[in-house]
């Protein structure tokens, strides 16, 4: 503190460290948003984000309060170094801390900076750069959950703009309250494309079974969309209970997920193949799947699709095929093919898809170091006939399978595998396992979500376990399920 005037004081403020916070809390958002799904994540690495995201938070929140003149109650340095990357990037990501920040204000009792993110989100929206402001804004809200957010989001919705009944949507999924009508009313025919599918999003998600109707008209309606049609099949399927008991509704949601599957597989999110895979026939999925690996010859996208099935169908049956593609993208050529274009290299993919469904854990004992670059690598990076989209590796959080340790532990772990039953995390999956697999801190965010969305499958229509959700809501959640400690 230096003196200002005899009879106050002002803080030093110390820029570097107010700027760092607001780039490090922006970059912890993203990468937490990264980890919810990963596989290379865990409950417990999870965890350890949050916490550095909300220690960043709490910097800025502190700048806000310390640097405040009388008769403000807050200053403005945290607000206007997050600002200033705002306008620099405009994402998602900068829009949360800054709306995190507003939304501080607003309890202060001061609404201008909520405002002018408010006329940000706006005008990038009107100028057909997408919506990235508002929907950070809308994560903050989500991330409180509280009675503001209740308010502010009930304001949103009123307005009647695409961009913020969307955004509304969006914070409504910590907001229970306001679920069912704002879902009634966004699945209403002449919503825009973009509100349906938040709107039936949030409905399967948080198993809402009287939006069924208005799903159904959805996905007979004409002019829907196919991405608006998939969304709303995902979430009959969530909701119908049993293949068996779906009757009409599972067969018509069942025929558009299993075409948009064959036509355009990168199209359809996890969510929706793990729906179909799960409630359709083996008699179908699996022939899907077969004609995914036989294009995928001359085509490594496709086996890529079929890999990311393999991975959410959990069949046992397709673990020896997981070798052979271990083995085949292990080979010489195939690794130097790797160094000019990665994305054409699947061994660690099949082989990360291997230990979600065995539970064989990434460890020394059955992972190997990455190959070493040919000579002439670099040169090969450069080459100009190589699409840039080939030279991004999707799979470089991953670690490179040891086929031949896999292969020797092959012939004990077939035996304990029963190929009538499909596998998460190297067991058959009943309620029992799919609730250890939600509180064992060990297992991968994939597999967790995994089992939260299988296990809202088996029990009808019921709210999905939130596997992103803060860790202190996500204990009281396993406690809820019966699951009353962590597995360590």
């Amino acid at each position: 503190m230096v003196p200002a005037q005899p009879d106050h004081v002002l803080p030093r403020v110390i820029t570097t460290i107010i700027q760092g916070h607001a780039e490090d809390a922006s970059f912890y958002w993203a990468r937490h948003g990264d980890a919810v799904l990963a596989t290379e994540h865990d409950w417990q690495s999870l965890r350890r984000m949050e916490n550095l995201l909300d220690a960043h938070l709490e910097g800025l929140r502190v700048a806000q309060l310390e640097s405040a003149q009388a008769p403000a109650p807050i200053g403005d340095v945290a607000w206007a170094a997050s600002k200033a990357r705002l306008t620099r990037w405009g994402t998602s990501d900068e829009s949360f801390v800054a709306g995190m920040l507003a939304l501080h204000a607003l309890e202060a009792g001061s609404t201008v900076w909520l405002e002018e993110l408010q006329t940000l989100a706006h005008a990038q929206f009107e100028a057909g750069r997408g919506d990235g402001i508002a929907v950070g804004l809308a994560s903050a809200l989500r991330r409180r959950g509280d009675t503001l957010s209740e308010k502010l989001a009930s304001h949103w919705w009123q307005q009647g703009s695409t961009l913020w009944q969307r955004a509304a949507l969006i914070a409504a999924h910590s907001l229970p309250s306001l679920q069912t009508p704002m879902i009634r009313d966004g699945l209403r025919k002449g919503s825009e494309a973009s509100v349906i599918i938040e709107a039936a999003r949030m409905a399967g998600t948080h198993g809402l079974a009287e939006t069924l109707p208005a799903l159904l008209a959805v996905l007979n309606e004409p002019s829907s969309s196919l991405e608006t049609k998939r969304v709303a099949a995902a979430a009959i399927g969530r909701l119908v209970g049993s293949a068996a008991d779906g009757g009409a509704a599972w067969r018509q949601a069942e025929a558009v997920l299993m075409d948009a599957w064959l036509t355009a597989p990168e199209q359809v999110t996890d969510e929706e193949l793990v729906v179909w895979l799960w409630r359709a026939a083996p008699a179908t999925t699996v022939p899907a799947i077969e004609r995914m690996l036989i294009e995928g010859n001359n085509d490594r996208r496709r086996w890529r699709e079929a890999l990311r099935a393999i991975r959410l169908q959990g069949d046992p049956r397709w673990l020896p095929v997981l070798l052979q593609c271990m083995a085949h993208q292990s080979q010489q050529d195939e690794v130097r093919r790797f160094f000019v274009e990665p994305s054409s290299n699947l061994a660690r993919l099949a082989g990360d898809v291997f230990a979600h469904i065995t539970g064989a854990r990434i460890g020394h004992q059955r992972w190997q170091e990455a190959p070493e670059a040919p000579d002439d690598a670099e040169e090969a990076l450069d080459n100009p006939y190589v699409p840039a989209a080939a030279k991004r590796d999707p799979d470089g959080a991953l670690l490179w399978p040891d086929v031949e340790v896999l292969n020797r532990e092959w012939t004990s772990l077939s035996s304990t595998l029963d190929p009538a039953r499909r596998y998460l995390g190297g067991e058959a999956v009943t309620e029992s396992t799919l609730l250890r697999v939600l509180g064992n801190a060990k297992a991968s965010q994939q597999q967790r979500w995994q089992a939260a969305l299988l296990l809202q499958l088996a029990r009808g229509a019921s709210p999905c376990f939130d596997v992103g959700a803060a860790t202190p809501a996500q204990d009281r959640a396993l406690a809820a399920l019966g699951t009353s400690s962590w597995n360590w």
